[in-house]
């Protein structure tokens, strides 16, 4: 059961023998709901589909064997988020940065075995930010891919869909101009609405913008993820159906290749469902704060299904 950052609620619920109860940490209230007897914290109602996939997985360090006998004997392709997995969450896209000792594993890995980068952000905007030649990328959620030897894809009916995107873009930069802390954030096949910075009482006027700028442009299509809204064309793709496009392209797609996702948010439900039956899903979380009861309140390191 979900109580939004009310801890009286929270108790309630405790109190109520709910299976699982669940704060939402709207007023860096975080440490007093999980002492309350929250059984896990998440930032935003976004995040509940992935916290219900969660509840069900076990932590990877845990079940090493059990991986380990999965990927024996069969080539390993890797395919990775970027904000939230490769970089740290930051409050502004622009912030979020690769170290240079993550830059150092990829191109280790990458001498491993095939590498893709497959992000949200708009292909030129990743590209730039990994830096590393010989990887794949796949930017816009997958609507726009490029890798080494002249490999490159647009999605053909989102390339229909770019001058209702430049639309939709002024329709929202006009409703959002108002509230501070809103940040739009364009990349050639999507418009992410950002609101991390938004103050609470205004969280429900960013929802209300962005759905009156998606009743007029009906051929897009929202989607959601930590403290964000993307608007996209509303066409059959995505990370997932990208991610088989690559296979398929890269010659990977036969029983001995062992496709391995990891990502961190909800925008990477669709390549875990591709992968759900051939290859390996890896969810990254940060490591759990522990209040004094010594509960945990996020979901610790990797879990995998």
């Amino acid at each position: 059961m979900v109580f939004e950052g009310a801890i009286a609620g929270v108790k309630a619920g405790r109190q109520g023998k709910f299976g699982r109860v669940i704060g939402v940490n709207r007023k860096n209230q975080a440490e007093a709901l999980q002492e309350a007897g929250a059984d896990t914290v998440i930032e935003d109602l976004a995040e509940m589909t992935l916290v219900a996939r969660l509840c069900d997985l076990s932590p990877a360090l845990e079940a090493m064997e059990s991986i380990q006998n999965r990927i024996e004997q069969r080539e390993i392709v890797v395919f990775l988020d970027y904000d939230g997995t490769l970089s740290s969450l930051v409050s502004r896209p622009e912030e979020a940065h690769l170290s240079a000792e993550m830059n150092r594993i990829l191109r280790e890995l990458a001498n491993q075995c095939p590498v893709a980068i497959m992000s949200g952000r708009g292909l030129a905007d990743v590209r730039q930010r990994v830096a590393i030649e010989r990887l794949y990328y796949a930017g816009s959620h997958g609507f726009e891919i490029a890798g080494s030897e002249g490999l490159a894809m647009e999605q053909e009916q989102a390339r229909a869909c770019l001058p209702l995107l430049d639309e939709a873009e002024q329709a929202l930069a006009q409703a959002l101009d108002p509230i501070t802390g809103a940040q739009i954030e364009r990349k050639r096949f999507s418009i992410a609405v950002h609101y991390r910075n938004v103050a609470e009482d205004q969280i429900e006027a960013v929802a209300k913008a962005v759905d009156r700028v998606l009743e007029s442009h009906n051929r897009l299509r929202k989607k959601y993820g930590k403290k964000v809204y993307e608007l996209q064309p509303d066409v059959a793709w995505d990370k997932g159906q990208a991610l088989l496009w690559l296979l398929d392209k890269l010659k990977l797609n036969y029983p001995d290749i062992l496709p391995l996702y990891i990502g961190d948010d909800l925008t990477d439900e669709d390549a875990f469902q591709a992968l759900e039956e051939r290859g390996l899903g890896l969810v990254a979380r940060h490591a759990p704060y522990r209040g004094k009861n010594g509960r945990a309140l996020y979901f610790p390191g990797f879990c995998y299904f």
